[in-house]
């Protein structure tokens, strides 16, 4: 049982033996591959290092760049807004005056209307007026008995009574157009 935790020189000597023959054929065969990988993972990590720094370094600069231009948007909103709010202030009040204008064009029509409507009526009345004297007078042609000084009298009093009678109905009328 000795044996196994202290070998024999012969034992010893062939390990050692294979050990430097297998470090040999690792080193001519397997070691260059092995660097050369290790080598081209190194490389490979390394651009990819480097290129993530340039994706940062992109990145910090487009949000800059971002933040200047949502500034810049934020003064245009603004300034829009302004412009867009002095716009309706300012369409407002014309809007304002044009009503003025046009109530103040239309009262002046109303009136040059009743003033037109009155003339007319007026002018109505008057050829209503004169048609009933022509008519009177007509008829009081026809019969000549009437022609006394009495009858002359009544009759003036009634046609006069009958005109302030139409005046002031013609005139209630206008008064309530």
């Amino acid at each position: 049982m000795m044996d196994v935790f202290s070998p024999s020189f012969g034992v010893f000597f062939w390990q050692l033996v294979s050990f430097l023959l297998l470090l040999f054929l690792a080193k001519k065969f397997f070691l260059k591959k092995i660097v050369d990988t290790l080598q081209q993972r190194a490389e490979y990590i390394e651009g990819n290092l480097r290129q993530a720094k340039k994706a940062e370094e992109q990145k910090e600069k487009l949000e800059k760049e971002n933040a200047i231009v949502a500034a810049d948007i934020n003064k245009m909103m603004r300034e829009s807004k302004d412009r867009i709010d002095s716009w309706e202030r300012e369409e407002i009040e014309k809007s304002k005056e044009k009503i003025n204008e046009y109530r103040q064009n239309g009262i002046m029509e109303a009136k040059n209307d009743i003033e037109r409507n009155k003339q007319k009526i007026l002018s109505e009345s008057k050829k209503e007026i004169n048609n009933i004297t022509v008519n009177i007078v007509e008829h009081l042609l026809k019969d000549k008995t009437i022609f006394t000084q009495e009858n002359n009298i009544r009759i003036t009093s009634k046609m006069i009574d009958e005109l302030i009678r139409k005046d002031s109905t013609h005139n209630s009328k206008n008064d309530n157009v």
